[in-house]
Order: structure tokens, then sequence, then C-alpha cells
């Protein structure tokens, strides 16, 4: 066994809940190490606020567009699969169930570099899965309003050129971005300088200008004002109970050497695909051996659909954000946004696809219906398009309404099925998996956060999730992380 750290509060992952947690317990006084498997991402205008020369990467692009996957892992039925480490330091990790891939963000920050900035709040049947006190709307909005206070969020301003495909008025979402008509400059909640929006629409493959007012740059930074210690290029491997707390077993990522940390609490957050891998290896092991039976039940793809669009083209060289609008909703089920292809706008063939290409993003509530389980030394998740009942019919045929309305024509990009209505589906929203509940027979979590047979042992990532919000989940989850911190400062 190598040196071991010792320390009062461990954070695995930096992403929507675990910068919030950091943040949030450092305020409070606690001794905080946050442990997240990739680098620090800087950008042309703000740069690496923390961390390490050796520990920082720019985002992929051009010839280094190649970093743009992580890892990629593929499991069978039989639950035989493989893994392969692509870049240690890439931004994008995919998994491969039987009819389920999973995408995920990696880096300081987590998933807020390659989310769409759009800060919703869940439909109200949303919280009536939750125990207790987070039932209370009226409690949800101060835990939203916290967050808000954080991120700033803020519509776009104008209309967009690419609307004008659409005769339906658009409901425009909050973005945790700086506006375009800011000025330069802009100091943002944790004090740090930002830029206006470039209108690349990048921001899912990272924001190279600054603008996008990510996890790195707000919460991570409060959590190092207030004394935390952020480890980057750190892949935890285990976690076990040991006497006074728990064991976290680690790989640098940058050195290829083992690193042990003990700590009294241990709060993970390493987004439920992660979450959930790190759980159910623990309890194969014998390593935490009273974790629950719940554990890698009820898990769901928050109805994921990409939808793909031949339009006439639009002429402009700023397309806006990745996501400027929301569709009217007459099913509270789901909702359907407009995007845009996040390709570079250098080259004629990249522009051109810009030009005459649009997305369509759709989610809604699946009702939670797929495992996870470990076979055969790996996760398998099982799930699929026929579990959701009529969800992803419903969506579909609604996107079909609005590429008539556009009078353009609607392809599916359904990967890894490439078809519409083919079994398997494609989620950067995987959640469930650690349910929240108020008794140990029917979830993973309390309503605190705390893992049931282990106490201080915490989860407050989406995989904490009773129910699928039918909404992009970042709210939510840092709002529960919020209330999390809240009871364990």
């Amino acid at each position: 066994m190598g040196f071991v750290q010792t320390v009062e509060d461990l954070v695995i992952g930096s992403g929507f809940a675990g910068s919030v947690i950091a943040a949030r317990l450092a305020q409070a006084g606690r001794q905080v190490v946050v442990l997240e498997r990739g680098p620090w991402w800087r950008t042309d205008t703000v740069g690496s606020q923390s961390g390490a020369a050796e520990r920082q990467r720019a985002f992929p692009r051009g010839r280094q567009a190649a970093r743009l996957l992580r890892s990629i892992e593929w499991r069978a039925r039989t639950g035989l699969g493989a893994h392969r480490l692509v870049h240690a330091d890439g931004l994008f990790d995919v998994h491969r169930s039987p009819h389920l891939a999973v995408f995920c963000g990696s880096g300081v920050g987590g998933g807020s570099h390659v989310y769409t900035n759009m800060l919703v709040e869940p439909r109200d049947a949303f919280f009536d899965a939750f125990p207790g006190v987070l039932q209370d709307r009226a409690y949800w909005k101060d835990l939203f309003a916290r967050v808000r206070a954080v991120l700033r969020p803020q519509p776009w301003p104008d209309a967009l050129p690419r609307w004008r495909h659409w005769n339906d008025r658009f409901e425009r979402p909050d973005l945790a971005l700086i506006g375009p008509d800011a000025a330069r400059d802009v100091v943002n909640a944790a004090g740090v300088v930002q830029q206006p929006c470039e209108g690349c629409g990048e921001c899912i493959i990272g924001c190279t200008y600054g603008a996008k007012t990510t996890l790195d740059l707000t919460y991570i930074q409060m959590a190092l004002q207030a004394g935390a210690v952020v480890e980057a290029l750190i892949d935890v491997r285990a976690i076990r109970s040991v006497d006074g707390g728990y064991e976290v077993t680690a790989r640098d990522q940058q050195t290829g050497r083992q690193r042990i940390w003990r700590a009294r609490r241990v709060f993970v957050c390493a987004g439920a695909l992660n979450t959930m891998r790190l759980l159910l290896r623990a309890r194969e092991r014998g390593d935490l051996s009273r974790l629950p039976a719940q554990l890698g039940r009820r898990v769901g793809a928050n109805g994921d659909v990409l939808g793909l669009l031949s339009t006439a083209p639009v002429q402009d060289d700023a397309p806006g954000p990745s996501i400027g609008g929301i569709f009217p909703r007459t099913d509270d089920r789901y909702l359907i946004a407009e995007g845009v292809i996040p390709w570079p706008r250098s080259g004629r063939i990249s522009r051109g696809l810009l030009e005459r290409f649009s997305l369509l993003l759709g989610m809604g509530d699946d009702g939670l219906p797929g495992r996870a389980v470990w076979r055969g030394g790996g996760l398998t998740i099982a799930y699929q398009r026929s579990d959701a009942g009529e969800l992803y019919s419903a969506i579909e045929a609604r996107m079909q309404e609005f590429a008539h309305a556009a009078r353009s024509r609607l392809r599916w990009i359904n990967v890894p099925s490439m078809r519409s209505r083919g079994a398997s589906r494609a989620t950067v929203h995987l959640m469930g998996g650690c349910t929240v509940s108020d008794a140990p027979n029917s979830g993973v979590v309390n309503a605190s956060g705390e893992v049931y047979g282990h106490p201080g042992l915490f989860v407050a990532d989406g995989s904490i999730f009773p129910a699928a919000p039918g909404t992009p989940p970042s709210l939510a989850i840092a709002a529960f992380a919020e209330h999390v911190a809240a009871a364990a400062a």
C-alpha cells in the first residue's frame, strides 16, 4: 500500500453535484478534497483558473479533435465486454450496453462543459416521487434560487435567424452563459472574469471563448477560495469501508501511480453511470457489503431522442447557442428543443452542414424502467425502447409535426441503432439506480443523500432521482446537491 492521505470530506466527481457539495462544505469550514478523473479545461480567454499546468488541457479542436473521445466500453447481454481508454485526458466517455448507449463528459466541471446550458425546472410530478420535505415545491424553489444565484442564467436575448423555419413561438429557457449583448470582462458570482457569447454553436463540445458559465468557473472556484483542494486526472477505482470511515483507491492518470485517500465521509458524485459502476463493483467485491438490494434498479435515459432536420440554408456567421428555444408543449411528459450541429465554422463542408441541418432534442419521463447489474467484471444496463411505453413514439410524432410545419425532412440520429423505431436508445442523461427513498427496501439513499447501511457515505448526483424529470436534469441535480450540502455542513 502506498502513502495514504487523510481528509475529513472526500468528494468524487466535480460536476453538477460534486462542485456544489465541495463549495458548500468548504465554506462551512470542512476540510474538502475533490477527485476528478478528467483534466482542467482551459479556454482562449479565461485560461484554467487553478491546477498545475501539466493537468490542464485545451478543448479538442483541429488536430487534437481525437481527444473528444476519452474511453469506450462495450458490454454484451452475457456480461462479456471490453473497455478501452483512448485518451485519459479526453472529453467524452461512451458506454454501450446491448440496447443503450450512454455518453458523458469528463473534466473539472463535469457535464457543465458539454451540456446545452439549459437550466429548466422539472414538471410537478417529478417532486411527488421524493420522500419527506423533498415533496415541497416551495422548498425546491429555494434550492433552485441558490443555484441560479451562482450560475446566473438568462434567456437568449434576440430571435435567432435559424428560427425562421418555425412558425411556433418558442419558450426561451434560461441558459448558463454570458449573453452576447454583455460588455466584455464580465465578473461572475465567483469573481472570475468571463467574456460574452460568440454564438458559435459549439456549446456541447466545450466553450473555447470562456462565455459558458461552467462549474469550474463558479462553484469549483468558490470551493477553492474556501480552502478545498481539487485533484484532476484522478480516476477512482474502488471504495471500501474501514475503521472510522472509508478508503478510496484511484489511479493518477498523469503519473500512472496508485493513490489512496481515507475520509470520514465520502460523497459519490461521479454521474449516474460511474456512481453505479463504483458502488456495484464495491458490493461485488465485498468492500461495501451492506449496500441496499435496490442498487442498480430503476434506471432511466430521460426519454432522450435526437432528430436531424434537413432544412433550407440559413446564412448566418453566428448560429447562436447549441439550444436557443423550446417548442410549445402540449404534453407535460416531455419537451422538444431546437438546436444546431456543433461543427467548427471554418471549411466549406462543415459550414454546409451548419446551414442545411438543424437538430431537434427531445426528452421525457420514461418511468426509469431499466436495471444496471455487475456481470462479467463490468456494468451492464438493461434498457430498451419498449420499456418506456409510448413515450418515444409520442416524442417522434411531435417532431414530425414540427418538421412538416418547417417543410423539412426529419431524419433520426438514434445512436447506436440509427433507426427511429429500433429497440436501442442513446442518452446523455442516464439517471437512477441509487434512488432516494424513505426506507432501504425501496431505495438506496435517504432524504439527505446518505446511503442506507453505510453512515458517512453519500450520493448526490442524478443517480438518486426516483423519477425522470423529463427536462434537462442539471438544475435539479445541483439543487439536490445544495440540499445534501446544507444537511451535511
